[in-house]
């Protein structure tokens, strides 16, 4: 769960605000944005943040499909400068490739017309498709200081996708490979090399 990084950010120094995506938690709506639909969410917030406080200073943190979310807000046109940086743990390049590798391992079956058909679905239903959900095309558009995560044995989002995020992206960037980390267990499969290079990544902009 988030808690554990909602703990360790808290004790780093930054204030929180955690928010349940879209058809999450105590989220409203029934389609799941896949971190894409979620971007405008994210700059709604960090809108209101500013409203609250002119001068904060924003670091974006997500794990997951929570890091695709950061990627894909740091890609917006209208991001405010208050956001310094951002810290993506294991995102994926786009929608479409990972629910291609997500089916792939549950049934042999080529991606198409299977995901293009639930694409499709998708853009009816939910107003987005799946390719257009792309973190590399954001990163590509970024200012914003990124630190790229990733756990060398994670094959849920392929490790592979963090050379095509990392050369993609046009910030300042840094990242962190996590040897013999499945997806989304950096954190716990190396604590101090994960937080040491964190607290050395936030050092540099806040």
């Amino acid at each position: 769960t988030m808690e554990a990084y909602a703990k360790k950010l808290y004790e780093i120094g930054f204030s929180l605000l955690c928010p349940n995506a879209r058809a999450h938690g105590k989220s409203e709506g029934d389609t799941r944005g896949m971190g894409y639909l979620e971007r405008r969410d994210n700059v709604l917030w960090i809108n209101e943040i500013i409203k609250k406080d002119p001068s904060a200073q924003i670091l974006l943190f997500g794990v997951s499909v929570g890091g695709a979310t950061v990627l894909f807000t740091s890609g917006e046109k209208d991001l405010p400068e208050n956001v310094r940086a951002v810290i993506s743990d294991c995102a994926y390049t786009d929608v479409y490739s990972e629910i291609a590798n997500t089916v792939k391992g549950i049934v042999p079956l080529p991606a198409f017309p299977l995901v293009d058909s639930a694409s499709l679905v998708c853009k009816i239903r939910g107003g987005y498709s799946f390719k257009e959900a792309s973190c590399v095309e954001a990163v590509k558009r970024s200012s914003t200081p990124t630190l790229f995560i990733h756990g060398s044995a994670d094959t849920f989002v392929p490790f592979s996708m963090l050379d095509e995020l990392y050369s993609s992206a046009s910030c300042e960037k840094d990242i962190l490979v996590i040897e013999g980390a499945t997806h989304a267990r950096s954190a716990t499969h190396n604590p101090e090399a994960y937080w040491g290079k964190v607290e050395e990544f936030v050092e540099r902009y806040f």
